[in-house]
C-alpha cells in the first residue's frame, strides 16, 4: 500500500495576488521534489487570483497576513482561528506552513488543538524583531529564515530542529529561457525594475540618481518599470508623485512606468541590468529571476540582496538611501568601467535558489518536521 501523500497547508491570509511570497508558493507547486505533495493555500476571502499557475485555495473571512497595526492582526487572528480550524479539520493537512506574522497566532492555536506541526517561514525584515526572536527560541514551531543576513537581522543562529535557512525561490523556467544579449556599443544601457509601486520599494531614489548624472550620461540610460500600483491610498499617491517628478525633472525620455505584466521573462530580456532599490528587501524573487536570465543586479546594500549579489562580479550594491552612490553605479555601467561577469556566470550564481533546489530542501524539512512531531511524547 502506498503511503498517504504529504499534505501541506500554506497559510498566507493575503488579500491581493501580488508579492514575492505568493511567487514562492507558486514555484513550490512546480518543484519536482514536491510533485507528489498536496499543497493548499489559505487566503483572505477578498483575494482574487490573477496570476498563474493557479493555486488550490481555501478562504477565510478574517485571516489577515499583514497589517501596519499589530493589534489589528491579533484581533483578526483570534477571529480567524475558528475558520482555520474548520479548514484544517476538513482537509486534514500533515503540516501547517505559516508565511506571515498575522497568521502565526491562529496557526499555533490550531496546530496545538489538532496536534498538527507548525512551520513558519519569515518573509520580512521587521523593525521590531522581538516576536520572531522569541518564537525562534520557543520550541513551539520550527522557523525558516531566507538568508544568513536575515538571521543576523533577527539576532538568531541556525539550529537543527529549530531554526533553518531556506532561500526564497523562482520558477525553473527562468533557467530554461535564453540568456540576455550583451549591450551593443553605443546603445543606451537599459535597466529594468519589477515590483509593486509601494513607497517602501523606494523607486524614487532612481529618479534622484538619474538627476545627478550629466545630460550626456542620462541620455545613455533607459529605465523601465513593470508592476502594479498597490491598492491603498498611499501607494496611489506615491504613483502620482513618481509620474509627476518624472515629468517635472525632464526624465520622460529616460523612464517608463509600464504597469503590470504577465510577460516577465520578455520584459526582463530587453534589459542589460536589473535594479531593486528597496531597503532590507528580504530575498527578492524578481532579482533572482532576473539573474537567472543573466542580468546583473543593482541593489541597496541591505537585506537579502547582500547574500544574492556578489559585489563587482554578479552585480553592484549601493548604500541605503544614497542617491549619489547609486548615481556612481549607474555611471560605471554606462561607461563600461564596471566589469561584471558574463550572463552564464550570473545565471549559475542563483541556480541553487531555483524551485527544484528549494523544493527539495523543503521536502526534506517537511518530512523531518512531521517525523519529529510524530515521535514527540503526548501529554
Amino acid at each position: 500500500m502506498n503511503p498517504k501523500p504529504l499534505h501541506v497547508l500554506h497559510i498566507l491570509g493575503v488579500t491581493t495576488d501580488e508579492g514575492g511570497t505568493l511567487s514562492v508558493v507558486r514555484s513550490l507547486q512546480t518543484a519536482p521534489a514536491l510533485r507528489d505533495v498536496r499543497q493548499t493555500t489559505v487566503v483572505n476571502a477578498r483575494f482574487q487570483q490573477t496570476r498563474k499557475p493557479d493555486l488550490t485555495l481555501e478562504r477565510s473571512e478574517h485571516l489577515l497576513g499583514e497589517h501596519p497595526s499589530m493589534l489589528r492582526l491579533i484581533a483578526t487572528g483570534l477571529r480567524a482561528t475558528r475558520e482555520l480550524r474548520e479548514i484544517a479539520t476538513r482537509i486534514q493537512p500533515d503540516i501547517l506552513h505559516a508565511h506571515h506574522r498575522g497568521v502565526l497566532l491562529p496557526a499555533l492555536r490550531v496546530g496545538a488543538a489538532l496536534k498538527i506541526p507548525v512551520l513558519s517561514t519569515n518573509h520580512s525584515y521587521a523593525n521590531r524583531t522581538g516576536l520572531y526572536r522569541f518564537l525562534a527560541k520557543s520550541g513551539w514551531l520550527e522557523t525558516v529564515f531566507l538568508t544568513p543576513a536575515m538571521l543576523g537581522h533577527y539576532g538568531v543562529v541556525q539550529e537543527p530542529r529549530r531554526v533553518h535557512v531556506v532561500s526564497a525561490c523562482f520558477d525553473d523556467r527562468y533557467l530554461a529561457a535564453p540568456l540576455v544579449q550583451a549591450r551593443k556599443g553605443g546603445e543606451p544601457f537599459r535597466i529594468v525594475g519589477v515590483g509593486s509601486i509601494v513607497r517602501w520599494k523606494n523607486w524614487g531614489i532612481i529618479l534622484e540618481a538619474l538627476r545627478r548624472l550629466t545630460d550626456q550620461e542620462r541620455l545613455m540610460v533607459r529605465f523601465h518599470h513593470w508592476g502594479p500600483v498597490s491598492p491603498d491610498d498611499d501607494s496611489r499617491a506615491y504613483n502620482e508623485e513618481l509620474k509627476r517628478k518624472t515629468a517635472d525633472w525632464g526624465l520622460s525620455e529616460v523612464i517608463r512606468w509600464n504597469g503590470p505584466t504577465q510577460q516577465v521573462i520578455e520584459a526582463l530580456s530587453q534589459a542589460h541590468a536589473f535594479i531593486i532599490p528597496s531597503n532590507n528587501e528580504p530575498c527578492s524573487v524578481a532579482l533572482m529571476e532576473a539573474m537567472a536570465l543573466g542580468l546583473p543586479g543593482i541593489a541597496s546594500r541591505s537585506g537579502g540582496s547582500v547574500d544574492i549579489i556578489d559585489e563587482g562580479r554578479t552585480g553592484l550594491l549601493f548604500g541605503m538611501n544614497d542617491a549619489g552612490a547609486l548615481a556612481e553605479k549607474l555611471r560605471a555601467v554606462v561607461e563600461g568601467s564596471a566589469r561584471l561577469a558574463a550572463p552564464a556566470v550570473i545565471r549559475e550564481s542563483v541556480r541553487h535558489r531555483c524551485a527544484s533546489a528549494v523544493g527539495a530542501a523543503y521536502r526534506e524539512l517537511y518530512t523531518q518536521v512531521v517525523g519529529r512531531h510524530a515521535r514527540r511524547p503526548r501529554a
